[in-house]
């Protein structure tokens, strides 16, 4: 499992990222999802997918009194189905960020993807 963790200046939201390697991970996720507040129905739900192997996948949570996002990411059958993943994902969180913080500009949320995308895909 790897975990990366940003915030998003201005903003004041924190995302983190959890890409799930292998089926060995659902012993060890649950404490990354509850320190990303998710809910403990969903963390089970996820800790099952993990075991049954789910891949070409990922949710995005929302935890908007916290200000933060938690993406996960199942394995991906090729580098290119990762991209789409990541980028639907990522596309969550630029809309509930828009949409929280009240941003109606175009300018402003081209720059938010970008910031995103460097943080996510690098």
């Amino acid at each position: 499992m790897k975990v990366k963790r940003f915030n998003i200046p201005l903003y004041g939201y924190g995302v983190s990222l959890i890409e799930v390697e292998t089926k060995d991970d659902a012993k060890i996720i649950r404490k990354e999802l509850k320190r990303n507040r998710i809910d403990p129905e969903d963390i089970s739900q996820i800790e099952e997918e993990i075991i049954q192997g789910k891949f070409n996948g990922g949710y995005t949570y929302r935890h908007q009194k916290s200000k933060m996002f938690c993406v996960i990411l199942f394995p991906c059958t090729s580098p290119a189905q990762r991209l789409n993943t990541l980028g639907h994902e990522k596309r969550h969180i630029e809309d509930r960020l828009a949409q929280y913080v009240g941003i109606d500009d175009i300018e402003a949320m081209g720059y938010i993807a970008g910031f995103l995308t460097e943080k996510l895909f690098a």
